[in-house]
Formats: C-alpha cells, structure tokens, sequence
C-alpha cells in the first residue's frame, strides 16, 4: 500500500485545515458546466468505494445525467482537468494509506508539481474506520493534494465511518440536488429545484456493525500447529443462525473483542489514572476491558503527547518527519509506551477525549456456506508477546485463544469484499498463492468450488515454516486434490532446508506454466502479508511474465490483469 507524502501530510489535523484553506468555499452550482458523462473516481480494497460510485452513478441516471465509474489507478492524471467534474470515493487502507485501487494514480498525482488542475472541478467522499489513528486519511490527502494543483472544490469533504451507508446516501443526494437541473428549470444561475433525496438505488444499511454487532455462537476450536511449531495457529467455528448474514468466499468476519485483564491493569498503570475513576458515565477500568483501543494510540494521543512534552522522541519525530513519523511510531509502540512520555497524567476526562474505539478485528472466512451453512470457520494466527509487555498477546487472537470458550458468544459482523470473490464463470482456472493463514480464504474457495459442475483447474501456492509443524489443513487440500476441486498443490516450507524457500521462489521455479495459465484466462490471487510477501509475490509474477514477454509487454499483461480484475489481492 501507498504511503502518504510525508511533506504534504504533517498530520491529520493540519491535512484537513490545509485542505479547506487550499481551496476556500465550495464553487458555486452555476460555475459548474456538467459533462455530458460524469466521471466517477473510485479507489478501495474491499470493494465498499465501488459500491458506492456505483451507486452514485445510478442515482445520477435516475435523474438523467449519465455517469461513469472508473477506477483511479485507471485515470490517466495528464487527462484529469479536462473532465471538468469529477466525483471521487476513496477508501483507506491501513494506517492513512492509499488502497491498491489508487496507489498508481497518487504517485503520478505526486510526481509533478508543475501539474495545473484549474478548470477541475470535484468533491471526495472518504470511507475510514475512526479505530484507526489516521482516519480517513486517504480522503484527507486526496482532497489536499487536488486543491494545491488547483483544483476547486464543489463541495467539503466528507468523512464516512465503519457504518458508511447513511452518510454516504447523504452525500450522493446532496451531489444530485447540487449537479442535476431538473428538466423545465428556467432560474438561470440558480440551481433548479431538488430533485428527491430518495431513490430506487440507495446503500442498504447494514443489519450487524460495529456498534451493533451479531453475538455469534463459539462451536469448535482447535489447533492446527503441530508441537514444537514457532506458531499457534488455531481454527474456530461460529454459528451465525439467526442473523441473516449472506456471506461469499473471500469475504470476512470482524471479532470486536475486549481487552486482556492484564492488558487492563498496565494501561492503568501507565496512565497513572484509579480504575474506579468515571468518564463517559463509566469506570475508567471498565472502559479500557470493553470500550477502548489500548495497542494502537490514536492521534489524538500523539498530538497531546507532542503538545504536552515537546522533547520527547515521538515529539521531536512529529514535528521532522509528520504523518510518516506518526506512522512508525504506532508500529513499534503501544497505547502504553505513548502515555508513559506524558510529564504528567491525563485526567480521567482528558484520558477519555484522546482514547479511541476499540478496533474489531477481521478475519477471512475459511468456509462456504455452499458446505457448512450457517457455520463460518476463521484461521487465525495467536500473536503470543513477551511477558514484561503490555499487551500479553495480540488484541483479537489472545482474545479468541484464552477468554473464549465453545459455547461462549462473540461479537461479530460481516465484512463483505466483492473485490476478491471467485471467477462469475466457475469454468475459469484460478490460480491462489497464500502463505501462513493467507490460505484461508483459498479453503472457502475450494469448497466452494468442490459442490460446482464443470469446474475449471485450480492451483494453490501454500508456504510456511516447516512442513511437520505447519501444513495446516494438509488433509483438506489432499482430499481437494483427489475429488478435483484443486488441480496442483505446490509448497514452500522455508525452513526444512538450509536455503530458504517461499512461495514466491516456487512460481518462478513453475514460470512457463504459470504464465500460460494467466494467458489462458486464470484468475490470479494473493492473500496474506501486504509489506513484504505481496510485495515479493508481484515482483515474482513481473520477473515471470517479462521472461514470456519482455519488459514493456509484461507491464502491459500485467496492466490487463489488473483491468480485468484477474489480480485480485487482499492483504493486511
């Protein structure tokens, strides 16, 4: 994922002060001439910003403006100011970085100063989850970064949380009232009469959220590591009965979990605030079980640290470096190890305004519904932490792994991702590379697969660390591959030998053949680490096919690949 320019974007707060300074009040209506198709930009991981440009897109044909949806990284900047008006969606990945869908399109946004925008007209919806320390901090950047080329502004920025849906039908009906002149108007230079907010096309609310969230049954649990594995990899099954959650392969299930006891009482301590203090109408001690973020601070925290001790590290870094800084920081450091720079304790008040929600935590689904219905299965790997640490474990795997009983419920909603979903033609070879619990989703696929006719082949790369300790699921894939469902099964156990081997070394070893299944249509897929193996697995898959192609046609293949979503990617 695309990290944001660190001198443009110092900081969440000044990001969004710059932005509105840049580019002054929204334009008028009447100094906006419509094209006749509106662009709609859209750029995300989990497929919810397409959603909504596309939605966007069909209200605006209810009320007969015709629209477009194109994905950013699919824009050509060079030709952005001559679309006159553009609408932009833009989710965030990550810690406020660029999704895959716009990373193209913001280096080449970044690479030219000289780039004028004037004569673009625009307006950003930016989808976010405020757990994160950078909400919606692509949004934020994007929005910047077009009124600094010039670009005018149409309307403010918009900033959608988790439950999008409510805002973002807002959002849409105030760009129809704003853009669509209803047919018959005659005011001139004012805006004709609005057209109705309702619309056959509108986002469905979400039945389970984070704020309200399914309690899902706990059926089974168990290990999946062998003894004497470095990992803990356990496998667990919930009910979902009742809830009227659809779900598909590829998509996930988010855990909001509470906080490890321990966890509770070294927080308490660090910030140097009596449990049975009250905010918020609660207890500060029953905040931090059930309420608040205590692995990542969030930037409210940062910012009351650099204001309160400016020579502190993180300070000193903030004030060099900004958001990149910032980012680093949540990286190695807890909520705790923040608050121990302050030179004195927040009140409990205090506390509470720089304290953020707790984030849930997402997990594929390693099921189909096809086979086991109601029941969906998670593989997730148990995040273990020295003992002297704040945190004992990691914030939803230790929660699963030991407060969790079969029987006990857990709270869950769905996390649908249209964006890494089987072929719509099940004839269509796939091809899937997932190490570590990357697999999970792979599992869902090919059981999936395994109760559809006419299947087309399908090839899984799976890598760990050792093959006695780490196969997990090793009989599934072989059954797999007897009844058909998976056509090859290669492996990459990098530590059974003194050189090491990963996943990425196997698709080179299978080149030829890898590049003629992509040739012949396959779907390809990548799930797991998105800092070093995804990264790793692209530069693999370029080398293969620039050996088939040479350097200028393997960009171009690669380029198709993308454009027909035939590389799908879901990463973390």
């Amino acid at each position: 994922m695309s990290v944001i320019d660190v001198d443009r974007t110092r900081s969440l707060r000044a990001d969004r002060d710059d932005a509105r300074d840049a580019a002054g009040a929204a334009a008028s209506p009447a100094a906006i001439a419509l094209p006749a198709t509106l662009r709609i930009l859209f750029g995300g991981e989990m497929g919810n910003a397409e959603i909504v440009a596309d939605t966007a897109g069909e209200v605006l044909a209810d009320h007969g403006q015709e629209a477009e949806c194109v994905a950013l990284n699919d824009q050509p900047v060079n030709e952005l100011a001559d679309l006159g008006v553009v609408l932009i969606v833009l989710a965030t990945a990550g810690e406020g970085d660029m999704p895959y869908l716009a990373e193209k399109f913001w280096q080449e946004l970044n690479a030219d100063d000289s780039l004028s925008l004037e004569g673009l007209h625009y307006a950003v919806l930016a989808l976010g989850d405020s757990g994160y320390t950078y909400f919606c901090g692509a949004g934020v950047s994007m929005d910047a970064r077009l009124a600094e080329l010039g670009a005018t502004r149409i309307a403010e920025r918009v900033d959608c949380d988790v439950n999008y849906e409510a805002p973002a039908n807002e959002w849409i009906a105030a760009r129809v009232e704003q853009l669509v002149r209803v047919p018959g108007d005659a005011s001139g230079d004012e805006a004709g009469e609005a057209p109705p907010a309702s619309s056959a096309h509108q986002l469905a609310a979400a039945q389970w959220t984070r704020d309200h969230p399914f309690s899902a049954k706990l059926l089974a649990a168990r290990l999946l590591s062998g003894p004497g594995s470095a990992k803990e990899i356990r496998h667990y099954e919930l009910d979902l009965a009742g809830s009227g959650i659809e779900h598909h392969p590829g998509d996930s299930l988010a855990i909001v979990p509470t906080n490890d006891p321990v966890a509770v009482q070294r927080f308490l301590e660090a910030a140097g605030v009596p449990g049975s203090a009250r905010a918020e109408g609660e207890t500060i001690h029953d905040l931090a079980e059930q309420r608040w973020e205590l692995r990542f601070p969030s930037g409210a925290l940062l910012e009351a640290v650099a204001e309160r001790a400016p020579e502190s590290e993180l300070a000193r870094a903030l004030a060099a470096e900004g958001h990149a800084a910032g980012e680093e920081w949540i990286r190695d450091h807890g909520v705790c190890e923040t608050l121990r720079l302050l030179p004195a304790p927040l009140t409990a008040d205090e506390l509470a305004a720089v304290m953020s929600p707790i984030r849930y935590r997402a997990y594929s689904i390693a099921s189909s519904p096809r086979r086991c219905g109601d029941v969906v299965h998670l593989t997730v790997a148990t995040q273990r932490n020295p003992a002297d640490a704040p945190l004992p474990s990691g914030v939803g795997s230790g929660y699963l792994a030991d407060r969790v009983r079969i029987g006990d419920e857990i709270r869950v909603f769905p996390l649908p991702n249209r964006a890494f979903r089987l072929p719509m033609s099940p004839e269509s070879p796939i091809v899937m590379v997932g190490p570590g619990v990357g697999v999970a989703p792979f599992r869902a696929f090919l059981m999936d697969r395994e109760q559809t006719p006419g299947r087309g082949p399908a090839w899984l790369f799976y890598g760990d660390q050792h093959e006695a300790t780490d196969f997990s699921y090793r009989e599934e894939w072989q059954a797999f591959l007897a009844n058909g469902a998976l056509t090859r099964l290669d492996t990459a156990f990098s530590r059974d030998q003194e050189h090491r081997i990963y996943v990425q070394d196997r698709m080179r070893e299978r080149g030829a053949e890898l590049f003629a299944w992509l040739r012949d249509g396959a779907t390809f897929y990548v799930c797991g680490d998105g800092k070093r193996m995804a990264a790793d697995v692209d530069a693999a898959l370029n080398e293969i096919v620039a050996a088939e192609l040479g350097v200028e046609q393997a960009a171009e293949f690669i380029e198709t690949l993308h454009r027909e979503k035939r590389y799908l990617r879901d990463v973390y």
